[in-house]
């Protein structure tokens, strides 16, 4: 038994949709702050934030379980089982989301409680509940594609929901409202669910008869579904709940003001993760396998180019920073320009953790997953009421930049005591060299005359992307970053030959026709 390695296309639709949805994230964004006040546009986030706080009740920790043991039933082509067992996902998450919907009207008043009640009536909550269950829905379907490995069809979905939505957003500017939004919001990923569900039959393969025995039993899967609700706990955290618990002690303005840099970096966050994604399937394949010997090799390989893309990804988003933020909203949103700087911290740091949690959650190893969330959202939620008062937006730059420092340093010692980093030395050179076009970049962009403490001159932009483009093209041709045995296998995950000579031309190797 031995399945095809899907890690290059799958990081490659990935990859691509995930750019695309992060432009239509950036007109969103731009028609938010130009078409609504702060004041409302911070009321929006409040809401959705509250939605994504009632899915992650509904979804019960569904999708992880999905993403963590379809790969191994598709790998052997067992289509009953992965039929049966996708539909009892399927049927378990309705009946939860009914019960959660229940429970979330009769606390409305709790949920609910700092919002002007005279503005905010029960129909806002009613919207917010209808978001919170077609995000289940769509999340369920999503992670059913991602666990038997056929992640175009989720990024095609990704970028038709979110480029309709922008679309409708954009001709109907004059007449946005919170509500509205919230509404289009609900149908818009009602619609993809629906159909990723439909077509999810359709995909799976063949029936076959692995030979060996399936490698885990109900007290393995009942003890990771366990963890992965936890879990999923505590990721909403990292996403926008901060928004929801602002609501709490700060003004609406303010949780708009840190919304854009905030959204900026979840964007770039949701691009460096498409590997990452691609990376975890492949880690529960290679387990159901038998080659849990090649995991700290991959490992190795997807740490020093995850952390040296973030690099890259933090200086670009630096040099380019206030022309960003005029792009995406208006010119009094510059205010957060001192917090995006601080907030660019948190792109090499969550690349340190994020291929090593893959692994984990592709594994057995959500427990050592869950303490690192668990340790960040007790570094950031509960610094915010001390850092907040006193700093303003910059304590809650400082409270993100210490709770990823904290997840960091506690996945990195998980990962050696797994036996998962087998030479950290070498590694910690490699992600240097990758970060040495950045500060090159923006010392060069620094030194023009014309700019500002936290923002180069437009031709200092200019210079230091120049740089940074030809420092990164330095890097990945010479031997600094990859290995040439390494570049070889990259480009053997590439599956178009042309493109495959292409990279390789650019790389300097040679690649077997």
């Amino acid at each position: 038994m031995r399945g095809a390695s899907r890690i290059g296309q799958n990081t490659a639709f990935m990859g691509a949709g995930t750019l695309l949805v992060s432009l239509f994230l950036i007109v969103q964004m731009k028609i938010f702050t130009v078409a609504l006040s702060p004041q409302d546009y911070g009321l929006l986030l409040a809401l959705r934030a509250l939605s994504g706080l009632v899915t992650a009740a509904a979804v019960i920790g569904l999708p992880q379980v999905a993403m963590r043991f379809l790969p191994q039933l598709e790998v052997r082509r067992e289509r009953g089982p992965l039929l049966r067992f996708s539909g009892a996902l399927l049927g378990l998450m309705v009946l939860s989301t009914a019960a959660v919907m229940l429970l979330a009207w009769l606390a409305r008043p709790m949920l609910m409680a700092k919002f002007n009640l005279d503005i905010v009536g029960d129909e806002f909550f009613v919207l917010t509940l209808s978001l919170a269950a077609s995000l289940g829905l769509y999340e369920l379907a999503m992670s059913l594609l991602q666990g038997i490995r056929r992640m175009g069809w989720v990024a095609l979905s990704q970028v038709l929901f979110q480029g309709a939505l922008s679309i409708h957003f954009f001709f109907i500017r004059d007449e946005l409202t919170p509500g509205l939004a919230l509404w289009l919001y609900t149908i818009y990923t009602l619609v993809p669910g629906i159909g990723l569900l439909i077509i999810f039959p359709f995909l799976l393969p063949s029936a076959g008869k692995a030979a060996q025995p399936l490698r885990f039993d109900r007290k393995e899967f009942f003890s990771y579904w366990r963890m992965g609700l936890l879990l999923r706990w505590m990721v909403l955290a990292s996403l926008d709940l901060d928004r929801y618990v602002l609501s709490f002690f700060a003004g609406m303005e303010m949780i708009s003001f840190f919304n854009i840099p905030a959204r900026m970096m979840g964007v770039s966050r949701r691009f460096l993760q498409a590997s990452i994604t691609a990376l975890q399937t492949e880690v529960s394949r290679l387990h159901e396998e038998r080659r849990d010997h090649d995991l700290p090799a991959r490992l190795a390989l997807f740490m020093r180019g995850q952390v040296s893309l973030s690099f890259w990804m933090a200086g670009a988003l630096f040099l380019a920073a206030k022309p960003l933020i005029l792009m995406v909203s208006t010119p009094d949103y510059l205010a957060g320009l001192p917090l995006f700087a601080l907030l660019l911290w948190t792109l090499p740091l969550s690349s340190l953790s994020s291929p090593i949690e893959g692994v984990f959650r592709g594994l057995d190893g959500l427990s050592r997953v869950l303490v690192g969330n668990i340790l960040w959202t007790l570094g950031y939620f509960g610094s915010l009421p001390f850092l907040v008062p006193k700093l303003g937006l910059m304590g809650l730059g400082l409270a993100q930049v210490g709770a990823m420092t904290l997840q960091a340093g506690w996945m990195i010692a998980s990962g050696r005591r797994r036996g998962l980093l087998e030479n950290p030395a070498a590694l910690s050179v490699s992600m240097a060299w990758g970060a040495a076009p950045v500060a090159l970049a923006i010392t060069l962009a620094m030194l023009l005359p014309g700019g500002e403490t936290l923002a180069p001159s437009t031709l200092g932009v200019v210079l230091g992307l120049a740089t940074l483009a030809l420092g990164v093209l330095w890097i990945v041709r010479g031997q600094h970053l990859f290995t040439s045995d390494e570049k070889i296998w990259l480009l053997g995950r590439v599956g178009k030959m042309g493109l495959r000579r292409a990279m390789a031309r650019i790389l300097r190797v040679e690649v077997s026709a």
